[in-house]
């Protein structure tokens, strides 16, 4: 009988040290660190990707303002009151004419400020992943200025920039960021990257829309500035062509350059969103190729490298252009 007893108590222990050690596994699991480094990598492909961006943005923009003074001062029907400014109510002021510079100017400010915001949020995530916050409330106020910043950005662009409906950390996600600041429980790091998936999937839409005008506004500079030059090498010859020849060679290079770079800069901001999907994917299973992540950061890569043909070329343009 002793025996017994004894036998059940040792089955009873064995029996509650596996149950214990089922339970700890399983907390382990819900309590694994996250690894870092796909948002660390998605944090610096947006950067690269972005810092390429604003680059050839400027670019364009020069471009396009040296067009329209050459175009500008060759034509004859142009009037100086033309490049006047019209002062309105308070500070609203117009010109008479839209200048197509300006367009790429506001455009480009445009995107300046939309990618200020993404910027911040994929640096937020990076700091979830690492757990370099700690506390909600310095999540709460991260996630709300840099949803002011999208808020501010789409209300410049004149669309609806409600918080529900612009927000990058939407309030399901923010919910699920700071239980994963609590708990470090992977599921909910899962959760807010999925609630958010939509938001990240908007912006990219609206950036590649604000890219379509860019791109709609140099080909109509490219078709005003062939026009001095076409009249300059009709009203010669011979020899005296070959200053105007060797002209529109040059803006046949930079238009070109200039589409390289737009089609790449949308190859890049549609990445986007397979990128950010990839995040929650690598949380649940770590060997995941993040394929999504990759494509961005090779993206950012060629951005770099047609930024620097594109400069090299309208500095080419520019020596030719001196007498």
């Amino acid at each position: 009988m002793e025996y017994t007893t004894m036998l059940q108590q040792g089955i009873a222990s064995l029996r509650f040290c596996w149950i214990a050690a089922v339970a700890a596994s399983g907390l382990l699991v819900g309590c694994a660190s996250v690894n870092p480094k796909p948002f660390v990598k998605y944090r610096n492909a947006v950067q690269e990707a972005q810092t390429s961006i604003d680059a050839a943005m400027s670019v364009s923009y020069n471009w396009t303002r040296s067009g329209f003074i050459e175009s500008f001062s060759s034509n004859t029907n142009s009037k100086f009151t033309q490049l006047m400014i019209q002062p309105g109510n308070g500070y609203d002021w117009s010109l008479p004419p839209s200048h197509i510079y300006l367009n790429v100017k506001q455009t480009r400010s445009e995107l300046a400020e939309l990618n200020t915001a993404f910027a911040k949020y994929a640096d937020l995530l990076a700091k979830l992943a690492g757990r370099e916050l700690v506390s909600t409330e310095n999540f709460d106020q991260l996630a709300a200025d840099l949803n002011k910043n999208i808020t501010d950005a789409a209300k410049a662009i004149g669309i609806d920039a409600s918080a529900h409906g612009r927000a990058l950390f939407s309030t399901a996600a923010s919910e699920a960021a700071r239980l994963y600041i609590k708990d470090q429980r992977q599921k909910h790091l899962i959760k807010a990257i999925e609630k958010n998936q939509v938001n990240v999937t908007n912006y990219s839409a609206l950036c590649v829309s604000l890219l379509h005008t860019i791109r709609d506004n140099v080909k109509t500079y490219y078709a005003d500035r062939t026009d001095p030059i076409k009249i300059g090498w009709n009203s010669t010859a011979g020899e005296k062509r070959q200053k105007n020849t060797e002209a529109m060679l040059n803006l046949n290079e930079q238009y070109a350059d200039a589409m390289r770079v737009l089609q790449e800069l949308e190859t890049a901001y549609g990445a986007l969103p397979e990128a950010h999907a990839d995040l929650a994917k690598a949380i649940e299973t770590p060997e995941f190729n993040v394929a999504g992540i990759q494509k961005l950061y090779a993206s950012a890569k060629r951005l770099q490298q047609l930024y620097g043909e594109l400069t090299k070329t309208t500095e080419k343009e520019t020596k030719t252009e001196k007498p």
